[in-house]
């Protein structure tokens, strides 16, 4: 399949390629691209791992985001994969939503 971006040649590179991300200074997410999305886990309950990496102290995050890098790595060659939901979040309906709440309070 031939791309006509590096962009697009990028993604598809990438896709379902679990990596460490670090979401600010010390705390770690695994991110990795499936169907055109990014996806971002800061646990492992979606594989059922009970894993929270950032739960650790400080100087044990980065070990334990490698553990669970790895176990997605292992879950999605074994056919693991994320649900892809439907529903798409606009700006209007995060504000619809905000003032239903406000008029229901």
């Amino acid at each position: 399949m031939k791309s006509d971006t590096l962009s697009d040649t990028m993604r598809i590179k990438r896709e379902l390629e679990a990596q460490i991300t670090k979401k600010s200074k010390t705390e770690y997410l695994i991110s990795f691209w499936y169907g055109g999305k990014r996806y971002r886990y800061s646990n492992g309950k979606v594989i059922d791992l009970n894993l929270s990496p950032n739960l650790f102290p400080i100087k044990e995050r980065i070990r334990y985001a490698e553990v669970l890098c790895s176990a997605f790595t292992m879950a999605i060659r074994e056919g693991w994969r994320p649900i892809q939901l439907e529903a798409e979040v606009t700006i209007g309906s995060i504000a619809d939503r905000s003032f239903k709440q406000e008029a229901g309070s």
